[in-house]
């Protein structure tokens, strides 16, 4: 528990500290799967371009192909044909969305 410096006494109970720094932990091993071959780029290519990006309910289609294209570019595969679906990103609404844009189009700029 707080007290009202913001310093956390030492009646703070260790369990549910420890359950939330495993929760925390835990969260992180979601994006695992970007990692695996289990994603066709096919699949991630209609997704990408099936979405509206001016609508906030296709975020998380677009963060998961996002976070796809991320992680083949950090594995060494060239996504560069990519690059149409990905431009048409920018204006997503999702803040964490045009991040990833804009990583991926700073690696493929000068490349199209």
């Amino acid at each position: 528990m707080a007290s009202s410096s913001g310093v956390i006494s030492s009646t703070t109970d260790p369990t549910s500290l420890l359950n939330n720094q495993l929760a925390s932990a835990l969260s992180t091993l979601g994006d695992a799967q970007f990692w695996e071959e289990t994603i066709s780029p096919s699949t991630i290519r209609t997704e990408l371009s099936s979405c509206d990006p001016s609508n906030a309910n296709s975020t998380p289609t677009l963060l998961k192909g996002m976070k796809w294209l991320l992680a083949s570019i950090s594995k060494g595969r060239d996504v560069s044909d990519f690059y149409p679906h990905v431009v048409k990103l920018v204006g997503a609404q999702s803040l964490e969305v045009r991040k990833m844009v804009y990583m991926y189009l700073v690696q493929y700029a000068d490349h199209e």
